[in-house]
């Protein structure tokens, strides 16, 4: 095992391992609360492996949501990771048997972190984002059963929990935003986002923006590579 690579991808980590393991500590908490135990956290965050789908899981096993409806909302609502998976295909197909777990494990977060922290120079690049990939996904894992436990232990107000996760996605944005040679792109997916979500509302507005975005992007895509050329020369 490549120890370098390890500790380098740990401490760039570091933020959304603690997210994760806070987020799936709230989750397990609220599964718990709904009546079902660590054996049902363990497999909803192994195979599932969706914040967001996890939590709707909880209010579908309590209501009566017919499979079909269960089954759209869950399209609509995961469309984006094809989109991150086709951004990073052309670094993937490079890599060997580990890219199918890469794959699996890409989240929001797994993304914005692979997009953003770059490994150092004596680091094994493809190794680097397995092992974001992997610690991601553990600590998901690990937070998920912990929180059933929490729950059976402890008693409190759990009012307010799912905002760990949001507060950890802004930390990350901003990260981004200064780590960024340009901010085009953000501001039009910034504008677009805001514009669906107001014209369409919070069910459909995310995959609807992401396709906006996507035919923006490829409209201007010379002026935002020129743009981002110009960067480099002025700062090289």
């Amino acid at each position: 095992m490549n120890f370098i690579t390890l500790k380098d991808a740990f401490l760039k980590d570091i933020e959304v391992i603690i997210g994760y393991i806070s987020m799936g500590i709230t989750f397990g908490i609220l599964l718990k609360a709904s009546g079902f135990g660590a054996l049902w956290a363990a497999g909803m965050s192994i195979f599932i492996y969706s914040g967001v789908m996890q939590f709707l899981a909880i209010s579908f096993f309590s209501g009566s949501f017919g499979l079909l409806n269960i089954f759209i909302t869950t399209l609509m609502l995961n469309s984006r990771q094809s989109i991150y998976t086709l951004i990073l295909l052309p670094r993937y197909k490079k890599m060997d048997k580990k890219r199918f777990l890469n794959i699996f494990c890409l989240t929001d977060e797994t993304f914005a972190i692979i997009q953003t922290k770059k490994p150092n120079k004596n680091s094994d690049p493809d190794l680097f984002v397995f092992f974001i990939s992997i610690f991601n996904y553990i600590s998901w894992i690990l937070g998920c059963i912990l929180g059933t436990f929490v729950n059976s232990i402890f008693k409190f107000n759990d009012d307010g929990l799912e905002f760990i996760m949001t507060a950890i996605f802004v930390v990350i944005f901003l990260d981004q935003w200064k780590n960024s040679k340009e901010h085009i792109t953000t501001i039009i997916g910034i504008c677009v986002s805001i514009f669906f979500l107001i014209a369409i509302g919070s069910q459909y507005f995310l995959i609807v923006s992401i396709i906006v975005c996507i035919i923006i992007f490829a409209i201007l895509k010379d002026k935002i590579e020129s743009k981002i050329s110009t960067i480099d020369k002025t700062n090289g």
